[in-house]
Order: structure tokens, then sequence, then C-alpha cells
């Protein structure tokens, strides 16, 4: 079956290549994503669910061949679409190409993933689809694994016996490179190709450079310095054809730089720099002459002295890259998680083609005003404008947030422009112009607070809670400029909050524990169910508020707050979201793929049996009445009878979904956690 007709927004792109004037894209839930200098837009293609390792093209931009799993498949474009057909079966993949000259497809597998027969393959692109493949070169290699291809085809491989080889001057054909001794190739966590030479890198910030004109290696010395970032080791290489310069980066920000000289006897680096942060990529641009250096959390940085000086080009957010490519034009081009895209010409400078929404969306509300903002990890806060039925166009906004902080729910205030978001650190920000910029309001010192959760908001006394661990309140009673705790000690960690319009509070946490406040947001008592060690969120749902966790047994409170009923399940369940679609009818969704179903106001409850494990997360119900659930693993269920039956339905992803919502006006279904998904109502 299909997936549904919706906008998957955040893929995660981890692969690029720009080549035969083509511009290339792979990553997850099996998308790729192709251009040529004279489109305005990418073309998509989707193939399956899982990610899409790397792809490469003919010159023509009209045939493929695609990485996916170990399996290759080639795809050939028509004027309707793209067809796939599986090539080389049999064989499990680890690298593909194109070989210009040749006009023919590469490959460089093994018949299986444990076995010791590996070759190079190679297959002339008139061929039909998946066929005609032959092995080249030296034939079957038994004990070579391959561990390095660049974008010329050439290869470096290790041996069972430690040893190392190198294919450089024809295709297949392996050379063997003596390696230093004492020296481990098991050691080696990354290989770059810069030029000449091929760079291993040990996690110890070690280095065994190979010169591959002349297969010889060496273990370099690495220069010694004050660490000045977070982690070690040597990360990036890059490399100055005119003036022979290899260029390392690491993670602890230091440059390296090794002169043409290094060539003739043994390499010896000098230390260049070590300001920068994490160095994930390392480029040289040819066109400008200068040093690109790309770090973890989305800075581009650039040097034409060698290293010597870095100035700040642009910072892309708290994005995590993937790579940097150039072209032979000049054109830049990056990728990363979270759907990000940006390049730069030299006309144009940088264009930041598709925001970053990064890896995992915690929340997403619609301001009073109309607006979208989503919040999530590595300090993501993203807006777009109101619904309109077409894909929203999001927008990062950098809020100073560090990049290993997270933002877990947002609220806004009714009638307001005043927004608020809680996180990680202790942390609350808040925008008095509907999400446009924001400032930090309030930060603990030491983070002893943890991590705040929920948000609560009273829409009669305005009065704002948050809540925290252990056992923390935040107050504030000025639209959230100034924060007291108002709670300290009093319970351990809480963990959802909620305000009962015309009445107070009541938020609820470990240890059974359920608080109740006034609409001041004051405490005024505290109970502790039985047997019941969490409690997780609250919903509302039949005129009441139900409070779900991990036991058996559900909380039903009164929406003034003053009733308090146990409400049994019968087993053991973790239950995560409730929903009434029609009267004295409740579904409960949990853990392991569990469905319950109550048509009695939850005297008695049946278990629905869905054909699913993974975790379930979010009920909704759409405009149609139909219900819909969400879950680990890209799960998505409907029910078109209350929750009768449910039919599981191909979201195109196999990411998690936490949570969701219906945008109001147009109906359209957003789903979001690992990924953003978009459903029209048209499409479903």
């Amino acid at each position: 079956m299909p997936a549904l007709a919706g906008q998957v927004s955040n893929p995660d792109w981890i692969f690029g290549a720009q080549s035969s004037g083509l511009e290339i894209l792979t990553g997850g839930d099996g998308l790729l994503r192709w251009r040529s200098s004279a489109d305005s837009g990418w073309h998509e293609e989707k193939l399956g669910d899982a990610t899409v390792d790397m792809a490469v093209a003919d010159p023509s931009g009209q045939r493929f061949l695609a990485l996916s799993n170990g399996r290759a498949w080639h795809g050939e474009r028509s004027a309707a679409d793209m067809r796939w057909t599986p090539a080389l079966e049999g064989w499990k993949l680890s690298k593909i190409g194109f070989d210009s000259e040749r006009s023919a497809w590469l490959a460089w597998a093994c018949r299986s993933e444990r076995s010791s027969e590996c070759a190079v393959l190679t297959a002339a692109i008139s061929e039909p689809a998946g066929q005609g493949w032959q092995v080249v070169g030296q034939g079957a290699t038994p004990e070579l694994r391959l561990v390095g291809v660049d974008s010329d085809n050439r290869a470096i491989a290790s041996a069972m016996n430690g040893r190392l080889w190198i294919s450089e001057t024809r295709l297949g054909e392996w050379q063997s490179v003596p390696v230093p001794k004492k020296f481990m190739l098991s050691e080696v966590v990354y290989w770059k190709r810069a030029g000449p030479w091929w760079a291993g890198m040990t996690r110890d910030q070690r280095v065994l450079l190979v010169d591959a004109a002349r297969a010889k290696a060496f273990a370099v010395a690495m220069p010694t310095g004050k660490p000045g970032g977070q982690g070690s080791g040597w990360t990036a290489a890059a490399y100055d054809a005119q003036s022979a310069t290899l260029m390392l980066g690491g993670a602890d920000g230091r440059i390296a730089l090794l002169a043409a000289a290094g060539r003739s006897s043994q390499p010896a680096f000098s230390l260049r720099a070590a300001r920068l942060p994490y160095v994930e990529q390392l480029a040289f641009d040819a066109v400008r002459r200068q040093w690109l250096a790309l770090s973890n959390d989305g800075q581009l940085f650039a040097s034409i002295n060698a290293g010597l000086e870095w100035t700040l080009e642009k910072r892309f957010g708290q994005v995590r890259p993937n790579g940097l490519a150039q072209a032979a034009d000049g054109r830049l081009l990056m990728w990363g998680d979270g759907g990000f895209i940006a390049h730069r010409s030299p006309a144009e400078g940088w264009v930041l083609e598709q925001p970053d929404l990064s890896r995992y969306i915690n929340h997403i509300l619609v301001s009073p005003a109309g607006s979208l903002l989503a919040v999530g990890v590595q300090g993501l806060i993203a807006r777009a404008a109101a619904p309109s039925g077409r894909p929203a166009d999001w927008r990062v906004i950098d809020a100073g947030l560090g990049y290993g902080q997270y933002l877990s729910h947002a609220l806004a205030y009714p009638g307001s422009q005043t927004l608020l978001a809680a996180g990680s650190s202790a942390t609350i920000v808040r925008s008095t112009d509907d999400g446009a910029s924001w400032q930090t309001v309030f930060k603990h010192a030491d983070g002893a607070l943890g991590n705040f959760q929920r948000i609560a908001i009273h829409p009669q006394s305005r009065v704002a809670l948050v809540v925290a661990n252990p056992g923390w309140v935040m107050r504030s009673a000025d639209e959230g400029a100034t924060w007291q705790n108002t709670a300290e000690g009093a319970v351990l960690q809480l963990k959802d909050v909620l305000a009962l319009p015309g009445a107070g509070f009541v938020a609820v946490g470990e240890g059974g524990s359920v608080l109740f406040f006034d609409a001041q947001g004051r405490l005024q008592r505290q109970l502790a169910i039985a047997a019941s060690p969490v409690w997780y969120q609250i919903r509302e749902a039949a005129g009441a508020l139900w409070v779900m966790g991990d036991g058996n047994k559900l909380l039903r409170i009164s929406l003034d707050g003053q009733q308090v009923e146990e409400i049994g399940l019968g087993q053991h369940f973790l239950a995560r979201d409730i929903i009434s679609p029609a009267p004295d009818v409740l579904i409960v969704a949990g853990a392991r793929g569990a469905l319950l179903r109550s048509a009695d106001g939850g005297q008695h409850w049946q278990v629905v049996n869905a054909g699913v494990q993974a975790n379930l997360r979010r009920l909704l119900q759409d405009e149609k009445g139909h219900l819909w659930v969400t879950g680990r693993e890209g799960v998505l269920l409907r029910s078109q009878d209350a929750g009768l039956s449910w039919q599981a339905l191909p979201s195109g992803t196999i990411r998690h979904f936490k949570d969701g919502l219906l945008l109001p006006g147009t109906h359209t279904l957003l789903l979001y956690g690992e990924r953003l998904l978009a459903l029209p109502a048209a499409h479903r």
C-alpha cells in the first residue's frame, strides 16, 4: 500500500554529492533528491522507508543507482515517474559509484554481510536495468574490507591480517601499503580522502597518513596543545591542490596544517588554531581561495591565511550538518539532520533552502494570532505563518540556546502575542511578538531544578505554572516576565500540569502524587494515590480530567478539581493518551501497541487488537469523526467506527511520532516527533 499523500518536512540528509552537473542528496525514510544547475527546485523520489545511504546518477540525470540497507536499486526516469529495479541481488554492497570514462556503474560488495568473498563490480549504463554486472580488476578479494572510497572511485581497504591496501591506478587492482609497527588499523574510526592523501584518524588523536601516490603510510606524531572544545581526536580533512597543502580539523577545535614540503620526508603538521568549536567538516574553496570549517552546531568559519585566523561567515542555527561539497563552478552545498539544506553560489551568497526542524519536535502549538510554533531538541524554535492548506514555510529562530539544550513544551497566553517555552537546564524563554523573537527569562544558576516538563496558564488569573524536578513548581504572575518557586520540596518529580477554567491547577508526577493549586498558583492540597508509582500526563475527555500512568488504573478528576475517582483497568497498562469519540465511549492508548475501549464510561474495558507492537503515543479525532493513533516506528492507525476496529496505514517513515494536532480551518493533521508529517484532509 502506498504511503498517505503527506508532506514529510524534516528528513535527515546523510549523503550528498555534486558531479556531472547534478546535485544529489539522500537520507532517511527512503528519500532521494536531485537537481541540475538548470533546475529551479529539487526533484524528489521515495525508495521504500529504509534510509538511502547514497546515490549516483549518469550525466543525463535519467538513470540512477541507489544504495539502501546494503541493496542496490537501479532507477530510470520517464515522463511520468521513476521505475526502480533491484540490482546485484545476492550481494551486500558497501559503496557505489559512477565511472565517467567508461559510462558505467560501480559497486563495492561482498557475497553477504559475513562473507569473505568481496569484489568490485561494474555494469555499463547501456545495459538493461539491473543487468550486465561483471567483476573487474583482480576479481574476488577474500580478505579485503573496504574502509573508504573517494569521489574519483579510488579506494582504501583493510585486510583480516591487519594489512592496508589501496586501489589508485586501475579500478579493482589493489596495492599493499606497509603499515608502521605498533599502529593497529582497527583503532582508526575515520578515513578521509583529501587530495593525494588518505588520513586515518583514531580517537586518541593519532593519525595514519597514507601517501596514495607512493603507497606509503606514516604514523604521524600530531602536535599537542590544550584542548579547546568538545571531545578530542581529529575528525575532518581538506586539501588545496594549488599549494599542495593538507589541513586537518579536530573535535576539540584545533586545526593542523601539513605544507607541501611534508611529502619529501616524514610528514610534520603545525598547529594553527584552537579556538573553533567541534570541526565536523573541512573544505577548501578553490574559487575564493579560502578554507572552510563547519562546526557541529551549524557555524561556518572561513580562513584566507591557511588557518591562522578564522572569521564566522554564517551561522545556521542549532543544526547538525552532515556534509559540505563543492562543484567545479564554485557552488557549495551543505546538508544535515532535520531537513537542513543550504547552498552558496558566487552570485547569491548563502541561501538556506530548507529550515532545520531538528531531529525531534517535542511540541507544536497554534498561537492566538494563528501562527504555528514548534519547539524541540538542539534548542529548536521554529515559526510558520497561519495554516493555509499549503505546506508550512518554517523559519528557524535563534533564541541563543545551546546545542545540547531542548525545549519540551510551549504555550500562549489567551488573546495575546506573549508565548512561553520551557525545557532542559531549568530554562524558560519568552516571546512578546507572537514567536518572532525570544528572550531567556529564567535559568537556574546551577541547574539543580533539572528539566522543566510542562507549562499551564490559567485563563482567568493569567498566572502561569511550570512543573519541574525534583518537586519544583515555578510560578509567574506577570505574563512570564519573572518566576518564583511555589512548591519547593513538596513532592518528587512532576510530569504534567493543567489549568482548570473556573477552578485552579492540577499537577501530577512520581509517587502517585496529585497536587491541587488555586487560580493564583498557590498549593492547596496534595494526594498520594497508593500503588501508583508514576503519573505521566493529564487529558480532558468526556467532561472530566483523566490522569494516566504506569499501573492498573486511571484517575478521573472532576473539572472543578473537587472529586477524584480511581478507575480500574483490569490489568497492568502503561497509558499514554485517552479520547472520548462518543458519549460514554473511551479509548485509551499505551505501550506495546495496546488499546483499551470502554462503552460505559470506564466501568468495563475491552482490549482492542490493532496488530502492532510499537508504543502508541497520541489519539486524535479529525473533522470527519475518524480516530487516529500515532506512535513509535512511524505507526499510524485509523478507526472509522469509534475505535471498535483499527486499520494500519503507511506513514512513509519508520521514525517515531510523539504527538499531533488538527490544524484549524484547513483540517490538516500535523503529526510530529522525529518527523513532521502533514496529512491534508483531501488525502485522508
